[in-house]
């Protein structure tokens, strides 16, 4: 009886080692953070800027937003139609 509680001793003790030099390896070789993105996505504004200049590029920024939306349309357009047309084909057969 004391020959396998001995075992298990070393065992455990060799278990607790490792847990033991991998704990002191990452405490002085910490994982790095992962990678941080910006909270704000808002573009720096320069105090040099007029509000004029400020205006064009809301106006540059609404038609980017629209010409963004009328792409996701015909994409979702193209979709649609490819989804109807196999959907006619399969019932037709």
């Amino acid at each position: 009886g004391g020959r396998f509680f001995m075992g298990l001793l070393g065992v455990c003790l060799v278990i607790y080692a490792l847990f033991a030099v991998l704990n002191a390896h990452y405490k002085y070789f910490p994982t790095p953070p992962p990678t941080r993105q910006e909270f704000y996505t808002n573009e720096f504004v320069h105090p040099e800027t007029s509000d004029s200049d400020l205006e064009n590029q809301a106006q540059v920024v609404s038609v980017r937003e629209n010409m963004v939306q009328v792409k996701k349309a015909k994409v979702l357009d193209r979709l649609t139609g490819f989804f109807h047309k196999n959907r006619q084909a399969s019932s037709d057969t």
